[in-house]
């Protein structure tokens, strides 16, 4: 199963990374805070804010206990940026959920995933990237349908 997946064989970096979230990535770098970050990262990926909210305290002392440098986070955003699929499936059954309401990532990038493959694709109407956040009990539900 693949969630909310962006791959430069199939989908041109702007729809990959939306420009609209350029500047909350520069924020992100910038912020030393671990909570302030965390509220930014959540902003960018999560469309309910309820979930949101019960998680931030946890997502905090995660980054706090396991930070991240700012220089691997940059080498991990270059890698994603760099890697190039094969244009073939892999041998595999494959289920494409995408977040219609993904403000990170353009939903598009999943539906030429899947069409490239494919494989089915199922789209949530409106969670953002962080589907499993936004609405973990319907991804369930489509593994379920499909499998």
């Amino acid at each position: 199963m693949l969630i909310n997946t962006s791959m430069r064989t199939f989908s041109p970096f702007h729809w990959r990374l939306r420009p609209a979230v350029y500047g909350q990535i520069v924020r992100l770098f910038a912020e030393d805070d671990a909570c302030a970050s965390e509220e930014i990262v959540l902003g960018m990926s999560s469309n309910n804010r309820e979930h949101a909210r019960n998680v931030l305290d946890d997502w905090t002392s995660w980054r706090r206990e396991h930070p991240v440098s700012p220089n691997n986070a940059l080498r991990q955003l270059l890698a994603a940026a760099r890697f190039r699929a094969s244009l073939q499936a892999p041998a595999t059954r494959l289920l494409v959920l995408a977040s219609a309401g993904d403000r990170l990532v353009d939903p598009r990038c999943s539906r030429r995933l899947a069409e490239a493959w494919d494989c089915p694709l199922v789209e949530h109407p409106h969670a953002g990237h962080d589907l499993p956040l936004d609405d973990g009990a319907w991804i369930v539900e489509q593994v379920q349908r499909w499998y």
